[in-house]
């Protein structure tokens, strides 16, 4: 599918649910930092030729053709038996995730299914996860390494424990509490 969906927003819950959803429905997913300015943010729109931007009523000014606010979006549950899963090809762009443009602009980079299944297994031949293992995120979902955390609990049935932003002492506290691998 050529359809791109941005995603901003600043909830890790409401984010990693519509990614899930592109991923579902075969949709490219555009992974966008929600704390862009708004000249960042239209660069990144521009650089990927974005139409569609899933977001929260409080974004304006932004060059998008449709915004698709996420107090908007009906429950999944509207649908009833109606959606039906696009054939996932593995090897095609799923995700598109910005560096962070420490030398220079930020740069899409694709990412395709295939990807977050071999991080994942790299990461499990590695540290064998398990039930009783519990994984941390204190990263944010728009980064490769927060979005393949959410990945990596998902295949191995690991809880993912998520941080809404790192904090050195909740991560110790955490960490101490839940004894991740």
């Amino acid at each position: 599918s050529n359809c791109l969906i941005g995603i901003k927003l600043e909830s890790p819950l409401e984010f990693i649910i519509n990614w899930f959803a592109c991923n579902f429905l075969g949709i490219i997913s555009v992974l966008i930092n929600p704390n862009l300015k708004d000249h960042e943010l239209d660069k990144i729109i521009k650089s990927v030729q974005l139409n569609k931007l899933i977001t929260t009523r409080n974004a304006n000014n932004l060059n998008v053709k449709d915004l698709l606010f996420i107090e908007d979006l009906p429950s999944i549950s509207t649908y009833g038996d109606e959606i039906t899963s696009n054939q996932m090809q593995v090897e095609e762009t799923a995700t598109i995730i910005f560096t962070s443009g420490s030398h220079g602009e930020p740069k899409p980079v694709e990412l395709s299914t295939q990807n977050f299944f071999s991080s994942y297994k790299n990461w499990n031949d590695e540290i064998k996860f398990n039930l009783d293992d519990k994984i941390i995120n204190c990263l944010p979902i728009h980064h490769v390494a927060g979005i393949s955390s959410i990945f990596r609990g998902l295949m191995s049935n690991t809880p993912v424990i998520i941080q809404n932003k790192f904090e050195l002492k909740t991560f110790i506290d955490d960490c101490i509490r839940l004894q991740p691998k």
